[in-house]
C-alpha cells in the first residue's frame, strides 16, 4: 500500500507501490519480446550472451502471468491499469496464445464495467489486437471508450464514431493525459488533422 514517487524526472505521478512493480513486470514482459530476429542467429560471444539471458527471461513469463493477473481484479485503478498493460505485453508473446481466449473474456468484462475511463480503453485496444470484435461498446456513454471500441470491429457504425472522434480534435486530446498500457502493436486512434 505504500506509495510510489517515480525516480524519472518526467514521471511526476504517485500511485501504489504495487502499481509500480506491476509497470515494472510489463515493461519486463516487453523488453523480454523485443527484436527476435536480431537474436536469432548470435554473431558473437557477446550475442550468445544476450540470447541466453532473453532466453532465462522469457522462461519466467508464465510465472509472471500468473502473479500478475490476479491484480487485474484490484481495488485500486491505477493498480488495475498497470496489471492490465503487463498482460497484454505479457500475451503479446506467441507461446501464449492458449491464455487469451480467457483473459479476453476477463478484459470485455473490464471494458464493459464501471471501471475508469482510462482502464476500459485500455482493455478495448488489447482485445481489439487481439481480434475481438469490440462492437459492443460502440454506443458507450463514453466518447473516448465509443472511439476506441470502433477500432476493434468491423461493424459498419464504427466509422461514425471515428468521424465523430476526428471531428474534434481538441476534446481527443484531452481524453487521456499519457498513453494507454497497451502493446505498442495495438492499433492506436491517429492523431488527427490540425485546424490550420
Amino acid at each position: 500500500m505504500a506509495v510510489h514517487e517515480s525516480f524519472f524526472p518526467w514521471d511526476d505521478r504517485r500511485r501504489p507501490l504495487r502499481a509500480a512493480l506491476l509497470e515494472w513486470l510489463g515493461q519486463f514482459a516487453e523488453s523480454a519480446a523485443w527484436d527476435d530476429e536480431a537474436l536469432a542467429d548470435p554473431q558473437d560471444a557477446e550475442e550468445a550472451d544476450a540470447l541466453e539471458a532473453v532466453l532465462a527471461c522469457r522462461a519466467v513469463r508464465p510465472q509472471i502471468f500468473d502473479a500478475v493477473a490476479p491484480f487485474l481484479d484490484d481495488q485500486d485503478e491505477m493498480v488495475r491499469e498497470a496489471a492490465l498493460g503487463a498482460v497484454t505485453h505479457l500475451l503479446a508473446a506467441d507461446d501464449f496464445a492458449d491464455r487469451i481466449p480467457v483473459a479476453a473474456d476477463r478484459l470485455e468484462r473490464i471494458a464493459c464495467g464501471r471501471g475508469g475511463r482510462r482502464e476500459r480503453a485500455g482493455a478495448l485496444l488489447t482485445l481489439a489486437h487481439w481480434g475481438r470484435d469490440t462492437a459492443m461498446l460502440l454506443t458507450d456513454e463514453d466518447p473516448a471508450v465509443r472511439t476506441c471500441a470502433a477500432l476493434g470491429t468491423a461493424d459498419p457504425s464504427a466509422v461514425d464514431v471515428l468521424l465523430a472522434a476526428l471531428a474534434d480534435p481538441v476534446a481527443v486530446d484531452s481524453w487521456f493525459d499519457e498513453p494507454l498500457p497497451q502493446d505498442p502493436r495495438s492499433p492506436l486512434l491517429p492523431p488527427p488533422p490540425r485546424p490550420p
